[in-house]
């Protein structure tokens, strides 16, 4: 679904997303998604690579194997950090505010 909604503005995405999980009470759902915000709430979660299967569990689970997802983590948190950094604006008076 997170390429589907990609190009959403936050507010309509979130709105699908919660629309989404009110469908999914109470069924088996499969979502294949790179965006971690997706799943995290997930009952389960299955990690796949290249090699196949990596590891599964829940988010807090696969935070605390320190493998694959944890990676996965990290490098998207930095980039989120960069990318609030390198957008940073000036004030009238010159300084930089996030």
């Amino acid at each position: 679904m997170d390429e589907a909604t990609s190009a959403l503005d936050t507010q309509t995405e979130k709105f699908i997303q919660q629309s989404f999980d009110e469908l999914a009470k109470g069924r088996t759902t499969f979502i294949i998604a790179h965006r971690l915000a997706t799943i995290q709430h997930a009952d389960r979660i299955i990690v796949v690579t290249e090699d196949g299967l990596a590891e599964d569990g829940t988010h807090e689970e696969l935070l605390k194997k320190k493998m694959v997802f944890t990676l996965i983590y990290i490098m998207r948190n930095l980039r989120n950090e960069k990318n609030r950094i390198t957008t940073k604006k000036r004030t009238k008076n010159g300084a930089f505010y996030f």
